[in-house]
């Protein structure tokens, strides 16, 4: 018998498989009933579909016609018996669809009028139908029809382009979306606007002609003439050729041999910017490339940079480009959007918002501006009939510009697509006779491989009948002036990216002898009075703080240390914010070998002889693979040295000497200039990474001070012969004074930009320090450092802000200054210093006076990058030139990485004055990383120097504790614990004692 408890749950039971029932049947009924609604829906737009199918097929022969009558292989019998077809179909349309029937009258009515023989009338057909299409009741069709009005792709396979992804093509082979096929993956820019537009020359709207990708014109290039590019042979043209929207083209045939398939790396087709992801002015522009960045995979690539940041990129597929055959490269630069074509086809686009044009760099076709490098991203192969427009091409004249060029030039094609084309240049490449004259400075001429062979300068000497090279003018927002062509090396017209006024300081020629440039050094702004004596009672308050402050940075340097041994013991790096830890310096602890000397000078003695233990039992370098050389010289050997030097524990020198002879190898190029990277354990110059191609200025200037003492410590000569010979081999390679930041590893010729910033800062430095730990015998070097300095007012480099009349310190490019200052580049206000203070000289007059000065000032300008912002951090650089302010954020780069160059310069000027007010500046700077930086763990680099409050990065480099928290401790210390005359701190403040 059931127990109740048994019976109420059956029952239970079956209540609930009567309510299933119930919601089953009322889900049945549901079902049939929205089937029916859905089938319904079906039918009617099935037949709404077949209608507008018959309505699109009849607009479609509109556009056929359009198309035929400008294909010159088409007579004039062929587009007559075509002519009949809109008719005809139109006449179809009435009937067909009632919601239409004004459309296909208006158009039908066009279509009877049409004469065959003019390429106007098709192009008015097209207009009024658009405009019907616009008018209201009729915008449900304008889509489709615009959509419609495109040449068929391929049955077999979609073009390339079509499809947004694999997923797409997929939907629309299962039948979804069936409108879909028509849209392009550039869908972004089908606006109503620009389906409004009115016609171009071509013939159609570029709203009818720019909803589709194409199939490439079937053509076959007859090209004579052509610039055989290789290291040597490239066409540099003395401007930008630039505009607001422009469109470039060219025919090439990379080499079947192509060294990029050995070197992988990018081969530059033209370009009028320079290469990489700076911000200055001669980084705007385009870009259009052979192959990824470090990868022959084919593809091609477009680059250019926008008000929103650099580095913006278009690629192709892999493989997009052939070897050993012509083809015809088009880029398509519009407001709004970049389209790569290949001969006649989109191949890839993407948005793009206000490209930055550019107006002053040469166009450069076959490498990046020339500057003397072995490999300077060169393309090996042929390039023929060059052409930039000042409009940007609808498909259908890149279509039309892709067939005339192909067989009839460029001449051709610009006429064929008329007025609207705006030529700029025209550059057939010896299709056309050339000038074969060298100018006056004796340039090497070139040959282009022709049938008849003619010789061309690098420079380019341009026939304006033959070439036409037109300004655009950028100040009305038309691209292409059409007035008469204006002379190759003209100034260009308008105002877009004109350089503003700049406020120079005076540089006044040569002092009495003529042995150091002049500088008026009554006009800069150092923040306070600098000609004011320092009282003892100030010096004595300035102490009592300094006292208290600088035990406030030891116990910042404890927390960061204490993260750092809890979580990354041994390790590269600590992450602050997750409690973890990375190697990512070739796993040698950096961060504790980078840290020992800060140990030790802030007296923290448990923990230096904890970090030494480590040193001694665990570090190797067995792990640690392909390392940069200068990188692991300043952080790892420099740290070891100078934990040597300090110690005289001997287990740090000879890991260093371990470390020492594994770099070596860097140096075995055929010039003696090292290599940027190594594999270390392995001494084969044949595995050098890089070798053969070029290092960078400061990697290989910042070398010596380690090496050399290496030797003075070992008694091994090598070290300091090896570092000595790239000083050496660099005397008397500057221009005025100065080096480019791009070193031959073959030849050591020096080429690029100059610098003080990233990739040239701490060759200057090194000039200095090396002279100092010589015990100032090796006056070549402080001649070298001198002459540096008096160029950089012989050329001008310093300027003025336009508010507050800060000092700052340009980058020099192409014969101009370029109104950008790096964080880095800040070191030079205290190695100024350093060398007005070390010269033997009276610092109260001549050059040592004008470079304290200049130093004093530049300091005062990078403590302005701190206070110009909320958070109190620098950026890690500042544009300036605005008439409204002093120092400009940008936008690529507001992040602040507890650098330490600008605390470096103040502990100098302090240890040099003993003006308390360095100081003040300095505790600013560090509470402010306090502030923003600190996390539970350690430090953290700060991602954007404008936003409060925001968290701090999970990253934190070696070089906050090896130099920002040292400099910071140093100038607050009431003590003197490093003698700047008797000891060279390192550029990673390692302090290893002079050999004097």
């Amino acid at each position: 018998m059931k127990s109740k408890a048994a019976r109420n749950a059956a029952a239970r039971s079956r209540g609930s498989r009567a309510n299933v029932a119930l919601s089953g049947l009322i889900v049945s009924v549901l079902a049939v009933f929205l089937c029916g609604i859905v089938l319904a829906v079906q039918v009617q737009e099935h037949a709404a579909q077949s209608a507008n199918h018959t309505f699109l097929a009849d607009l479609e022969a509109v556009y056929h016609l359009h198309a035929h009558a400008h294909r010159p292989s088409h007579s004039a019998s062929d587009v007559a018996h075509e002519s009949s077809l809109p008719s005809r179909k139109l006449e179809h349309a009435m009937s067909g669809n009632r919601t239409h029937k004004k459309v296909g009258d208006e158009a039908r009515a066009t279509a009877s009028e049409l004469d065959p023989g003019t390429a106007e009338a098709p192009a008015a057909a097209a207009q009024r139908v658009e405009n019907m299409l616009s008018e209201p009741g009729h915008q449900g069709a304008q889509g489709k029809a615009v959509e419609a009005l495109q040449p068929e792709s391929s049955a077999e396979e979609p073009a390339p382009g079509m499809f947004h992804s694999s997923h797409e093509a997929a939907q629309l082979e299962k039948g979804s979306d069936p409108g879909r096929a028509l849209r392009p993956a550039q869908s972004t820019r089908n606006t109503h606007a620009e389906q409004r537009m009115a016609p171009d020359a071509a013939g159609a709207s570029h709203g009818l002609l720019r909803r589709r990708d194409q199939p490439a014109v079937d053509v076959e290039a007859t090209i004579q003439g052509y610039l055989t590019a290789s290291q040597r042979q490239f066409v540099a043209i003395e401007h930008p050729v630039d505009a607001t929207t422009v469109t470039v083209s060219a025919w090439v045939n990379p080499d079947a041999g192509d060294r990029s398939s050995q070197l992988g790396d990018m081969r530059t087709i033209m370009t009028n910017r320079l290469s990489g992801c700076g911000t200055t002015p001669r980084s705007f522009g385009y870009s259009i490339f052979l192959n990824n960045w470090s990868t022959s995979d084919g593809a091609i690539v477009a680059e250019w940079t926008e008000s929103q940041g650099a580095c913006q990129k278009l690629s192709s597929a892999p493989g997009q480009l052939p070897a050993g055959s012509w083809s015809h490269l088009v880029a398509v630069f519009d407001a709004n959007q970049v389209t790569l074509y290949l001969n006649g086809r989109d191949v890839a686009s993407r948005p793009s918002h206000s490209r930055l044009t550019q107006s002053n760099g040469p166009l450069v076709l076959g490498r990046v501006p020339p500057s003397g490098q072995d490999e300077e991203y060169i393309f090996y192969g042929k390039i023929a009939r060059v052409a930039v427009f000042g409009s940007a091409f609808n498909p259908a004249q890149v279509r039309i510009l892709h067939a005339s060029s192909a067989s009839q030039g460029l001449q051709h094609a610009a006429e064929a697509i008329g007025e609207a084309a705006s030529p700029l240049l025209l550059l057939p490449l010896g299709d056309a006779e050339l000038s074969a004259s060298a100018d006056a400075t004796g340039a090497t001429e070139y040959p282009l491989v022709e049938e008849q062979p003619q010789k061309l300068n690098a420079k380019l000497k341009v026939p304006t009948a033959d070439y036409p090279l037109r300004r655009p003018d950028h100040s009305s927002g038309v691209a292409g002036n059409r007035a008469a062509p204006a002379a190759p090396n003209a100034p260009a017209t308008g105002t877009a990216n004109a350089q503003p006024s700049r406020s120079r300081l005076a540089a006044v020629g040569k002092g009495a002898g003529g042995s150091w440039a002049q500088f008026n050094i009554d006009d800069l702004n150092y923040g306070f009075d600098v000609g004011r004596s320092v009282t003892s009672a100030m010096r004595r308050e300035s102490d009592r703080l300094g006292a208290q402050r600088s035990e406030r940075v030891r116990d910042a340097m404890r927390h960061a240390w204490q993260g750092y041994r809890k979580y990354a013991w041994g390790k590269d790096e600590v992450r602050p914010q997750s409690a973890s830890w990375q190697n990512n310096w070739g796993s040698m602890g950096v961060t504790l070998v980078d840290s020992l000397d800060t140990l030790w000078l802030m007296d923290l003695h448990k923990e230096f002889q904890e970090a030494r233990d480590w040193v001694a039992s665990r570090l190797s370098f067995a792990r640690a693979g392909e390392v940069s050389v200068f990188e692991t010289t300043i952080r790892e050997l420099g740290g070891l040295l100078s934990a040597y030097d300090l110690s005289g524990d001997r287990v740090f020198l000879e890991k260093a000497q371990t470390l020492g002879d594994l770099l070596l190898p860097a140096f075995e190029t055929s010039s003696g200039i090292p290599v940027g990277r190594i594999f270390l354990g392995r001494d084969s110059p044949s595995r050098l990474r890089g070798a053969g191609r070029s290092s960078i200025l400061a990697e290989v200037g910042t070398l010596q001070v380690e090496f050399r003492y290496l030797s003075k410590a070992t008694g091994n000569p090598i070290y300091a012969q090896k570092a000595n010979r790239v000083f050496d081999l660099l005397e008397g390679k500057d221009t005025d004074g100065l080096y480019g930041v791009h070193v031959s590893t073959q030849t050591g010729s020096v080429s690029g930009k100059v610098t003080f910033g990233a990739l040239g800062d701490s060759f200057y430095e090194y000039l200095l320090k090396v002279w100092l730990q010589g015990g100032k015998k090796e006056s070549t070097y402080r001649k070298m450092y001198d002459r540096a300095v008096d160029a950089t007012i012989q050329k001008q480099l310093w300027r003025k802000t336009a508010v507050s009349g800060y000092t700052v310190l340009a980058d020099y490019e192409y014969g101009h200054a370029v109104r950008k200052m790096d964080h880095l580049a800040c070191f030079m206000a205290g190695t100024l210093a350093l060398g007005a203070y070390t010269s033997g000289e009276d610092m109260t007059s001549g050059r040592s006076l004008r470079d304290l000065r200049l130093g004093q000032a530049l300091a005062h300008s990078c403590y302005r990058f701190y206070k110009a912002t909320p958070t109190g951090l620098s950026p890690e650089y500042v544009t300036y030139g605005s008439p409204r302010e002093d120092f400009s954020v940008p936008s690529n780069a507001p992040y602040y990485i507890l650098r330490p160059e600008v605390s470096e310069s103040l502990f100098v000027l302090h240890q040099i004055t003993g003006d308390p007010i360095y100081r003040e500046w300095g505790w600013e700077i560090f509470e402010a990383i306090e502030k923003n930086c600190k996390t539970a763990v350690a430090y953290g680099a700060f991602s954007d120097v404008r936003k409060p409050g925001i968290k701090a990065d999970d990253r934190m480099e070696s070089f906050f504790l090896a130099e920002t928290l040292k400099y910071l401790y140093l100038l607050q210390a009431p003590a003197k614990k490093v003698n700047l005359r008797e000891t060279v701190l390192n550029t990673e403040a390692h302090p290893l004692r002079s050999f004097s």
